[in-house]
């Protein structure tokens, strides 16, 4: 394994450790750069496509803002491996046409 991948799957582990500590009833603290970013940049992420679902998964568990970065890569990582599977079995047409647009 190379170092990016050996940094992807440990990257994978402290989101997993993550989310399994949001449903775990356990409340802790989150520093205040990132409870100011949480909620300084949800409605512009969900604006800009990330699923409101998607921006609660990945920062839910996050308690330090040292850790926004690599929960992100790894969502990222999910998503560009859905993509290259996707133009491997030949489906070229992306989601834009399914999403709703904007009246205008």
């Amino acid at each position: 394994m190379d170092a990016q991948a050996n940094q992807q799957t440990a990257d994978q582990q402290m989101v997993n450790q993550q989310a399994g500590s949001e449903h775990s009833g356990s409340e802790q603290a989150v520093d205040d750069r990132l409870a100011a970013a949480i909620s300084h940049w949800a409605p512009r992420f969900t604006m800009n496509g990330v699923t409101a679902a998607d921006f609660d998964l990945i920062t839910g568990g996050l308690r330090e803002w040292a850790d926004w970065c690599a929960a992100w890569n790894v969502v990222a990582a999910e998503h560009e491996q859905l993509g290259r599977d996707a133009l491997a079995a030949g489906r070229l047409d992306g989601a834009g046409p399914c999403r709703p647009s904007a009246p205008g």
